[in-house]
């Protein structure tokens, strides 16, 4: 359904909202210059819901990992509307959480709650891309709006694309491609994978692949456990490196399974001839700390770094530790944008949600520097873009942090790279539902 359809249309839940605004408003009608009654009712929702709660909806995964993904997430919207106190465009802010467990159901659940019974215009939900169609008709048939966040774990298929959902992610299956482009200009062309099937796909391990390839390069093996970085399977890893002898391991792993993964790798003394390279998720700042010495050099690409030296960055992670008192992961920082997006949306329409392809086209138009760098959305995707950067693991006042070393180009257009559908054979517990 198109936004200018519904720009026009008054769903279920717009109507139940609209009957409760004029309600008020034609008690004052007398004092009001005689104006036909169509324009009056428009004009007097447009002017009412400007003034009242603004309910921002909020879809949240569960999670058995520490630190969770939506606790984080949640953090880094708190800490953006806390900035604003609590308001954007005038309008007071009230956050409706919703816990949607780690299924699909629990999203639609979510969803339907959120939009029909609790009349939420805008939705930042931690859902993944197989997902987004099963709850897209739910938010183009009451002129809702879902922002979609996640890592970017899978690649957008035309089943979930909609002129109602918007997504803030960290282009984990671009950035892939791109870091496999960059090691086989930088570091070889004989290449090795290590990973389990507890992350986050084939569309992770497919995208470095394809970037490697496309640039001459070769995978001499590929090492998969069916569990994470298990001693056995990081033997098996070991010695094909001295059978195989690549230039360089590419590791997809996270949360403690990549610390084991990388103390172990440490040990057996492969990490000083064979250089260590992976997911961004491989050196999560929180990791750092237990993963020591055998951490350091290793090379990975994401679009942030809590080291990014940005007065934006600098900004937010400050004020992320003094309320949490802990160091901001990707998680709260694509909450922290995702409320950003929201507020300078509206703002943009002071404050008016009453048409739904009046915030579609605020929500598309948005621009301006993240902790990431600059970001805008685009047009053609209704995907946040921002820089991407090639990050090591450097030791720096007795800290070990992912330093920037420089930036990587993203393809641009990776879908027609690595196709979407066939590649996404698991999906993670870690990242998204």
């Amino acid at each position: 359904m198109s936004s200018e359809i519904l720009s026009n249309a008054i769903s279920r839940r717009s109507l139940l909202k609209t009957l409760g605004m004029l309600s008020g408003a034609v008690a004052t009608a007398s004092a009001i210059p005689m104006v036909s009654s169509k324009a009056f009712a428009s004009d007097a929702v447009r002017m009412l819901s400007a003034r009242g709660t603004l309910k921002l909806g909020v879809l949240l995964p569960d999670s058995c990992f520490s630190p969770s993904p939506g606790a984080s997430m949640m953090n880094g919207i708190d800490l953006y509307l806390n900035g604003l106190d609590g308001r954007i465009a005038g309008r007071k802010v009230k956050v409706v959480a919703e816990s949607i467990g780690s299924g699909i159901n629990g999203a639609v659940r979510g969803s339907r709650k959120l939009v029909e019974e609790q009349g939420v215009d805008i939705v930042i939900g931690m859902i993944n891309s197989r997902t987004t169609p099963m709850v897209r008709d739910i938010y183009e048939k009451n002129g809702a709006v879902l922002i979609e966040t996640n890592i970017g774990e899978r690649i957008a298929d035309d089943r979930s694309k909609s002129d109602h959902i918007f997504r803030n992610t960290l282009d984990n299956t671009a950035a892939n491609y791109a870091l496999g482009c960059w090691a086989a200009r930088n570091l070889g062309r004989r290449g090795m994978i290590a990973g389990s099937f507890y992350e986050s796909g084939f569309d992770t391990i497919a995208a470095f692949r394809a970037g490697f390839t496309a640039s001459g390069g070769t995978i001499v093996d590929e090492q998969i456990s069916c569990s994470p970085a298990h001693a056995k399977h990081i033997s098996c890893v070991v010695a094909s490196i001295g059978e195989r002898r690549p230039d360089f391991v590419y590791a997809l792993y996270s949360g403690h399974p990549a610390v084991s993964f990388i103390e172990a790798y440490g040990r057996k003394g492969a990490h000083a001839g064979v250089p260590l390279i992976g997911s961004g998720f491989l050196t999560e700042e929180h990791l750092l700390v237990d993963a020591g010495a055998d951490a350091d050099g290793i090379r990975s690409a994401l679009p942030w770094s809590a080291a990014l030296r940005t007065a934006e960055n600098q900004e937010f992670t400050e004020r992320y530790r003094a309320r949490t008192g802990q160091l901001p992961n990707a998680f709260a920082l694509l909450g922290y944008d995702s409320a950003r997006i929201v507020s300078e949306a509206l703002t943009a329409l002071d404050g008016d949600t009453g048409r739904p392809s009046q915030v579609i086209d605020a929500l598309r138009r948005v621009k301006f520097d993240s902790p990431r760098g600059p970001l805008t959305i685009a047009s053609a995707t209704q995907s946040v873009i921002t820089p991407l950067y090639l990050r090591e693991v450097r030791t720096v006042n007795g800290t070990a942090i992912n330093q920037v070393i420089g930036t990587l180009s993203l393809p641009t257009d990776v879908s027609r790279i690595v196709p979407g559908g066939s590649n996404s054979g698991w999906l993670t517990p870690y990242h998204t539902v």
